[in-house]
């Protein structure tokens, strides 16, 4: 195991979390109202024009991840903020792209689990829903060591793909 991050909440921020917000805002990669949000579980929504990006912490569901025991239901609240903003996007009609690190899903060099299993499930609950799920355009995510193009088992209509981007690694001979 190797992803430790805390779950801190409901305090109301992170302090590794906080940090790397700081060090975004310092940098003018993140706007301070934006880094409030990621300070606290690593998750925040930006508006691009008629689009809406969800940027969420998937370290947080990874088989690799050290949380406390039991893990919690639902680390720093993320899936009910997810359903919420999809649901506010659906009815604004507005398309969402869903983006993180580690993809849900099995890794498809080894073939083993990217995500423990309540929260693949969990998720996919969300994205599967027909009226939450039909507003994701897309679903970005990279980790992986291949690009892939990879579609739900129950998508919705008009859900669209998950692309998943490849990392470069010697380890991986990629």
């Amino acid at each position: 195991r190797n992803y430790e991050l805390n779950i801190t909440a409901p305090a109301p921020s992170n302090p590794w979390l906080r940090s790397v917000a700081a060090e975004l805002t310092g940098a003018g990669a993140m706007p301070g109202a934006r880094a409030e949000q990621y300070a606290f579980g690593g998750f925040f929504e930006t508006l691009l024009g008629g689009l809406t990006v969800l940027s969420i912490n998937t370290l947080i569901y990874s088989v690799r991840h050290s949380p406390p025991e039991p893990a919690p239901p639902d680390p720093f609240g993320q899936l009910a903020w997810l359903r919420d903003r999809l649901a506010t996007a659906s009815r604004s009609g507005r398309p969402v792209w869903i983006v993180g690190h580690i993809p849900p899903g099995i890794e498809t060099f080894a073939y083993t689990e990217l995500w423990q299993p309540q929260y693949l499930r969990a998720y996919l609950d969300i994205v599967q829903d027909p009226e939450l799920g039909s507003v994701i355009a897309a679903q970005l995510f990279g980790h992986v060591h291949a690009d892939e193009f990879r579609v739900l088992p129950a998508a919705p209509a008009g859900a669209g793909p998950v692309l998943l981007t490849g990392a470069l690694s010697p380890i991986y001979h990629s």
